[in-house]
C-alpha cells in the first residue's frame, strides 16, 4: 500500500534547517492537505465497498474522521462512542493496518487524570471491529505544551498492512518517533533487538541527524532498514556517516551490521538526499544495500 504522510514528507534539508521541524510550509498540515486526506480516506472506503466488501467497523467507527495535528496544535475534537471520553488531542489515521485490504483507524491521544501524570496512548480500531490499545513511550513532560502526532503510515516490513510513525517527543529540529504495527490483530510497538523501543529520530539540523531508507538484502524478501547517522564537525571541516543495518525479526528490528566513513568539507544537498537525511523512505523496488 502507498505511504500516507501526515507531517513527515521527506523534507529537503534546506527546509529543515531554515524552518525547523513541523514548521508551517514544511509539515503538510495545511487546510488543503487536510481536505486531501479526507478525500483519500473517502476514496479508500468507497473502493473497498465497490469491491463487494461486507466487513467493516460498523457505524460508529466509520464516522471517525482522519485528523492530524502538529507538535503545537491538536486536531479539532470529534465526538464518537468509540473515542474515549477522557481523551484529548485525538489524532486519527485511516489506513490498512492489518493487511486485509480494509480501512482501519489508528487513534493517538493524550490522557491526563486529575492530579495524575500525562500519558500518551494509541488505539487501533480494525475494520473487523477488534480494538487494542497500548501506552506510548512518552517523552513529553506533564506541563509541556507540545503534543503527540501521527507522522506517517507506511509499509516498513514488507508484510501486508502499514506501520505507523508516532511522535512521542521533540528536539529542536527532530521528532522522537515510536513505530507501531499490528500483529495478530493487536497493536504493538516495534522494539530493537534487546527488547527496548526502537529509536527513530525524524528530522535533522546543521550539526547532524539521521536518514532512514528501506533496502533489499540477499536471502530475504523483507526490506532491511538502513540508518545513516550523520555528524558534521564544522570546526574540523569534516563530516562522518555511521551506517546501521537492521533486519526484521518478528516485531523487532535487530542490528546486524555497522560501518563508519568520514569525508572532508561540508556535505552537499545531493549527498544528504542520497542518505535520506532527515526523512524516511520505503518504497518498492527496494534499492540494494550498498
Amino acid at each position: 500500500m502507498a505511504a500516507r504522510r501526515f507531517v513527515v514528507t521527506g523534507w529537503a534539508a534546506a527546509c529543515l534547517l531554515s524552518a525547523g521541524l513541523l514548521a508551517a510550509g514544511c509539515d503538510g498540515s495545511s487546510t488543503a492537505d487536510a481536505a486531501a486526506a479526507d478525500r483519500d480516506a473517502q476514496t479508500f472506503a468507497s473502493s473497498t465497498a465497490a469491491a463487494g466488501s461486507t466487513s467493516g467497523t460498523g457505524g460508529d467507527a466509520e464516522q471517525i474522521r482522519e485528523a492530524s495535528g502538529t507538535r503545537f496544535d491538536c486536531p479539532s475534537p470529534q465526538r464518537n462512542p468509540r473515542i474515549p471520553t477522557n481523551a484529548t488531542c485525538v489524532n486519527v489515521a485511516i489506513s490498512d493496518l492489518d493487511g486485509d485490504g480494509l480501512p482501519d483507524r489508528l487513534l493517538v491521544f493524550e490522557r491526563t487524570p486529575p492530579g495524575g501524570g500525562r500519558t500518551l496512548l494509541a488505539r487501533a480500531i480494525l475494520a473487523t471491529g477488534q480494538e487494542s490499545e497500548i501506552a506510548l513511550d512518552s517523552q513529553l513532560d506533564a506541563g509541556d505544551s507540545l503534543h503527540p502526532t501521527i507522522l506517517q503510515t507506511i509499509d516498513l516490513n514488507g508484510e501486508p498492512g502499514d506501520e505507523a510513525l508516532v511522535a512521542v517527543g521533540y528536539g529542536a529540529s527532530t521528532a522522537d518517533a515510536e513505530i507501531l504495527t499490528v500483529l495478530d490483530s493487536r497493536l504493538t510497538a516495534v522494539q530493537d533487538g534487546a527488547g527496548a523501543r526502537f529509536p527513530l529520530l525524524i528530522g535533522a539540523s546543521a550539526a547532524g541527524g539521521d536518514g532512514y531508507r528501506c533496502v533489499a538484502r540477499t536471502g530475504t524478501t523483507k526490506p532491511s532498514l538502513l540508518v545513516n547517522h550523520v555528524e558534521v564537525d564544522g570546526a574540523a571541516g569534516t563530516w562522518t556517516v555511521t551506517r546501521f543495518l537492521y533486519g526484521w525479526q518478528g516485531p523487532r528490528l535487530a542490528e546486524f551490521q555497522r560501518s563508519t566513513s568520514s569525508q572532508t568539507g561540508q556535505p552537499t544537498e545531493a549527498q544528504l538526499d542520497a542518505l535520506s537525511y532527515g526523512a524516511l523512505t520505503c518504497a518498492k523496488p527496494y534499492p540494494a544495500a550498498s
